[in-house]
This record gives structure tokens, C-alpha cells and sequence, in this order.
């Protein structure tokens, strides 16, 4: 059974839309009940949940004022990224400060 990180790390490289008819496909082809699939995919829209590092609540320029810079910018931003797609709560701009600091 799939989850909502699941679903949201797929969104990462999926758009929302395509995601959804490729459920629809699915649905067609295999005959799967994709109705838990697509009422995550639905609240995560509608909830707007953050997946992807332009959801973030913290940026490259303030990584820069901890000293983060060059690649690991980028790098911090996707662990970032993966932290909140595993818990959505946790982006806030202090608990990202605090804890790119301390990667």
C-alpha cells in the first residue's frame, strides 16, 4: 500500500495531473482499486502539502547565511526536501534553519 511520501516523491518527478491519469491508466489496464491512491493524491493537493524544494519555507540565500554554499546548497535543499515530505510540519523557516546548521 502506498503513502503519501510515497506518492509525494513521485510528484517530484511527475507532475500532479500526469500522476493522476497514470493512476487512471493503471485503473484501466490492471483493474487495481487505485481509490486510496487517489484520495491521498487529492488531500495532498488540496491540503497543499510541500514536496517539492520551491515549497520549502527556507531558501538558497539564507543557506548562504549559515555559510551552506556551492553544491551543497543544492544538496541540503533536496535533504530538506525529503525531511518535509516525511513530515510536513517541520517546515517552518526555524526548524529548517536549525536543522540545515546542524547537517
Amino acid at each position: 500500500p502506498w503513502n503519501k511520501a510515497q506518492i509525494k516523491k513521485m510528484l517530484i518527478i511527475s507532475d500532479p495531473h500526469i500522476f493522476a491519469d497514470y493512476l487512471v491508466l493503471r485503473n484501466t489496464i490492471l483493474s487495481d482499486d487505485i481509490s486510496d491512491l487517489q484520495k491521498l493524491l487529492n488531500e495532498i493537493i488540496q491540503n497543499k502539502e510541500p514536496y517539492l524544494i520551491s515549497h520549502l519555507n527556507i531558501n538558497g540565500e539564507e543557506l548562504l547565511k549559515l555559510g551552506i554554499n556551492g553544491k551543497k546548497i543544492g544538496k541540503t535543499l533536496a535533504h530538506l526536501r525529503d525531511k518535509i515530505i516525511e513530515n510536513p510540519d517541520f517546515n517552518t523557516k526555524e526548524k529548517l534553519i536549525e536543522y540545515a546548521a546542524n547537517i
